[in-house]
């Protein structure tokens, strides 16, 4: 459903949106432990868009685990976002987003609840049909309310060109940077912490156009060694080591696969693998036993995957009052390890419903 808002000589627009992820996964930390569950997933998005380029909104979601109710959390969003486009088509556009997020975890996790103020930048330009051109400069802030030496100061710059050849084939190369400051590292004996991550991602990825409705995508990446992370030196100590996201623990190579078709305006479905070889410079590879094997410790993925998705939209007078949408999703993570503890595999499949209104 959708609202018309008067405000002091403006229109404003109300949109919202419900859904429900399920997921069952036959490993749920991902090593050795094999322990499954089922995850249910409820989210709801409340937005305002006005004067044409201003949107203000709330998003709010929690996770609930059937087998490991100490994992819930919930997480919090409101956001402020600036959205002006210009040219012939308006196809150049710069985004300006301020948002406010925080997390919350049950008392067994809550070293990692926190508050995460961030401000997004991204600037895209067509200067020509066949190119076009993406900048971005995020910066965030998060602020971990029981364990201060996780908070940090996080700046992540990223640069994207995006070539159409006439023979339906896209080429977009991809640079993107990223630099992390620990505000309140742990002191050391041996001298001043250290305070700062870097990591750098250089990708390329390739699409083609095959016959009506499909394409086929291939994307590569490559993440140097840029030494070894802060925050694990200092982390891997602990008695509990538990982090959010692995952004600046590894480096390695990434590589991915897929095939998409579309069907009419209500289907598609993607199969795909992704390849993935992963470093972590500083944690050290264990045997069965705990010991460590004078290694650093070093993963290999392979994922197949399938995604079928269904759409369906109302409209009236042109515009789309309604859709709802339903995803299923099915991957498998085959995992290879020089650390016992995480030679592993695990199987995902993930239910989505999704009402936008």
């Amino acid at each position: 459903m959708a609202l018309s808002l008067s405000l002091p000589s403006r229109a404003a627009d109300f949109s919202g949106g419900l859904s429900l992820d399920s997921t069952y996964t036959s490993n749920i930390f991902l090593d050795a432990s094999h322990e499954w569950d089922v995850v249910l997933r409820p989210q709801a998005e409340l937005g305002l868009d006005f004067a044409d380029t201003w949107s203000v909104g709330y998003t709010g979601e929690a996770n609930v685990f059937a087998e490991h109710p100490k994992l819930f959390s919930h997480f919090h969003e409101v956001y402020l976002f600036y959205n002006p486009a210009w040219g012939e088509d308006g196809e150049n556009e710069f985004t300006s987003e301020v948002r406010l997020q925080t997390l919350l975890n049950t008392r067994s996790f809550r070293d990692i609840n926190l508050l995460h103020p961030a401000w997004l930048n991204k600037l895209e330009l067509q200067p020509q049909k066949w190119l076009r051109a993406e900048f971005s400069l995020d910066t965030s802030y998060l602020w971990f309310f029981e364990d201060s030496s996780s908070s940090s100061i996080d700046v992540w710059a990223r640069a994207r060109l995006s070539f159409q050849l006439p023979s339906r084939t896209s080429i977009s190369p991809l640079l993107r940077y990223g630099l992390r400051w620990l505000t309140q590292p742990l002191s050391t004996t041996t001298g001043e912490p250290d305070r700062l991550d870097q990591q750098l991602v250089i990708g390329l990825q390739l699409g083609q156009g095959l016959w009506e409705g499909a394409g086929l995508q291939v994307q590569g990446s490559f993440l140097p060694d840029l030494g070894t992370s802060a925050l694990l030196s200092q982390k891997l100590a602990q008695a509990q080591f538990v982090y959010l996201g692995e952004e600046f623990l590894y480096s390695g190579w990434q590589a991915a696969l897929a095939l998409r078709q579309v069907i009419g305006v209500s289907w598609m479905f993607e199969a795909g693998c992704a390849f993935e070889r992963r470093t972590y410079s500083g944690w050290p590879a264990l045997d069965a036993s705990g010991a460590s094997i004078g290694e650093d410790r070093t993963d290999t993925r392979v994922i197949p995957r399938l995604s079928v998705q269904y759409r369906w939209r109302a409209e009236k007078d042109g515009a789309t009052i309604s859709d709802f949408g339903v995803d299923l999703d099915a991957a498998w993570m085959l995992q290879g390890s020089n650390s016992d503890w995480y030679d592993t595999d695990a199987m995902f499949v993930a239910l989505s419903l999704n009402l936008g209104f």
